[in-house]
């Protein structure tokens, strides 16, 4: 922060090379320092149970067809969990440190290319704002793709910048379309940035005719590759498509919520409203430095806001639209385009009116090293299965209880934990055979008609319920014999009658 502020505060600061080296370095640290290492022992919550599940198999082809039967998404994140396993352990602790790595690595490699299209002091401010930003600091401890998307992200955003300024570079172009294949069979949210880059370059072989040709053939070239690499992965992605109607909810998404999202792409809004105070002029300060530097794009950096940020960021805002996909997660790839603009906005604050321009920026810099610290990010510590589940290892009678979990998806959670004899289980080890084989609504996964036809035979009932938004409590028409609570989860055992 004091590299930011000086080169800002003293404009005349030589901007040596060592810096490109420190700099990025410096904000691969600030991020790991600022990380909620807290959280990495905490429960898994349901999507990370199942990550951690594909990392038991024997071999990739089973993590693979396992992958298309319970996701939405495609496999490499998978396969890299499954390797990185193999190296360090199952554990939900390492499968998180996963995550921070690739977070670092997203930093450091925006943070370093920033440099070659930015004044210093704009890089400089674009991976500070990476570093410290709430969403990251969300998803660099979650045992799941999120990390790995940004990351991604980043590396395309810069290899499309690099391609786009060198189009006869055949380096640039293998590279474009090697870090595009693979963002791809990361997330099916790289569409957005396909879809956008396509865009951008037809607008530039318009706009510049004389070598049209050559650069429409090695464009083309890079398209059909991405496709190749994309095409034995199609089968799956029709099958997840398929299933993806049985265990999606349907409820309809008001346009405020999409609005929202995306008004709270650079900082997460808090829990308490005390802090509204502080998150909503941070928030219009961002925006406004948007707009600062979408209108002196063109001017500053020929076009780097609009191709890094604004048309992805259309791209990517009409895909969830129209996938009904409302999450802050889904918008983290817009992630390093975001602090271009914002850091681009503020150099040209800066240089049309100095004195404001330093204020803004120190503001914005102390402001979200603030939000970021002061517990808005408060680190979840919760270990409510572990605990209850040592309730069922000691008392339960594996040969006449049944396991009931509510929601059913909660099943593979059970399945980490649980160290004791094997016990009937009765959830959703996979979503396709629970919702479509079974048939049961996901927004209604167990009626009371279906745990009683679920627990027949059984002696007794341990029901595992963890709060959910949008799932009701399941009443069962048994002999409560206890409960237990913690957290989110509870448990109760019933004894079934005759």
């Amino acid at each position: 922060m004091r590299e930011i502020l000086s080169r800002n505060l003293m404009p005349a600061a030589l901007d040596r090379p060592v810096w490109r080296v420190v700099v990025p370095a410096l904000w691969v640290a600030l991020l790991l320092a600022l990380a909620p290492y807290q959280s990495l022992t905490r429960d898994l919550w349901t999507d990370e149970a199942f990550t951690v599940s594909y990392t038991a198999y024997s071999s990739p082809a089973t993590v693979l067809a396992d992958v298309s039967k319970n996701e939405e998404t495609p496999p490499v994140y998978f396969i890299a969990a499954w390797l990185w396993s193999r190296a360090v352990g199952q554990s939900e602790v390492s499968l998180r440190l996963l995550s921070l790595l690739f977070g670092a690595v997203a930093v450091a490699v925006l943070a370093s290319a920033a440099r070659d299209w930015l004044p210093a002091a704009d890089a400089s401010l674009a991976g500070y704002l990476l570093a410290v930003l709430t969403p990251v600091g969300l998803y660099v401890v979650t045992a799941r793709s999120y990390a790995l998307m940004l990351l991604m992200a980043a590396i395309c955003t810069v290899a499309f910048e690099r391609l786009y300024r060198r189009p006869s570079d055949r380096a640039a172009l293998i590279g474009y379309g090697a870090a595009m294949a693979v963002f791809c069979l990361t997330s099916y949210f790289a569409a957005a940035f396909v879809a956008a880059h396509n865009l951008i370059w037809l607008i530039a072989l318009l706009r510049r005719r004389a070598d049209w040709r050559p650069r429409l053939v090695g464009w083309s070239a890079a398209q059909i590759g991405i496709g190749l690499v994309v095409l034995p992965w199609l089968p799956s992605l029709q099958y997840q498509f398929k299933a993806a109607q049985f265990v999606t909810d349907t409820a309809q998404i008001t346009a405020a919520e999409y609005f929202w999202q995306a008004y709270s792409l650079l900082a997460v809004p808090p829990s308490s409203m005390l802090w509204m105070a502080v998150w909503l002029p941070l928030t219009v300060l961002i925006w406004a430095l948007v707009a600062i530097g979408l209108r002196s794009s063109g001017a500053a950096n020929g076009g780097l806001v609009l191709r890094a940020f604004a048309v992805p960021a259309v791209a990517q805002l009409l895909l969830v639209i129209w996938m009904q996909a409302a999450a802050w997660r889904y918008l983290t790839i817009l992630l390093p385009g975001a602090v271009i603009a914002v850091a681009a906005g503020a150099g040209a604050l800066r240089r049309q009116s100095p004195r404001l321009g330093q204020v803004v920026i120190v503001v914005l810099v102390a402001g979200m090293l603030i939000y970021r610290l002061t517990g808005v990010l408060a680190p979840n510590t919760a270990r409510s299965w572990p605990e209850l589940i040592g309730v069922v290892e000691q008392q339960a009678d594996p040969a006449h209880d049944l396991v009931l979990m509510h929601p059913p998806w909660e099943q593979r959670t059970f399945e980490y934990y649980y160290r004791g004899p094997a016990i009937q289980l009765r959830g959703a080890h996979n979503y396709d055979d629970f919702f479509m084989g079974e048939g049961h609504s996901f927004s209604t996964p167990w009626t009371t008609a279906e745990a009683l036809e679920a627990t027949r035979g059984s002696r007794r009932v341990w029901l595992f319920y963890y709060q959910t938004s949008g799932i009701e409590p399941l009443q069962l028409p048994y002999r409560e014999l206890n409960r237990w609570a913690s957290g989110k989860l509870t448990l109760v055992l019933y004894e079934v009658g005759a």
